[in-house]
């Protein structure tokens, strides 16, 4: 198994509901507002709204 099957096979232990919830709730964060995406030319959803809304 690889470190690819192995992200989602394996399961994630949380102490509780509102651990899991913290989690997802930085997950997004981090995935909407930092991480580049291949598809916008390396920015982030973020970044690349804010260059549509200049350029209108």
């Amino acid at each position: 198994m690889d470190g690819y099957e192995m992200s989602f096979s394996t399961p994630i232990s949380l102490p509780s509901l509102d651990a899991a919830k913290e989690l997802l709730r930085d997950w997004k964060y981090k995935y909407n507002h930092r991480r580049g995406h291949s598809s916008l030319g390396g920015k982030s959803p973020k970044q690349y709204a804010l260059t549509l809304a200049v350029a209108a």
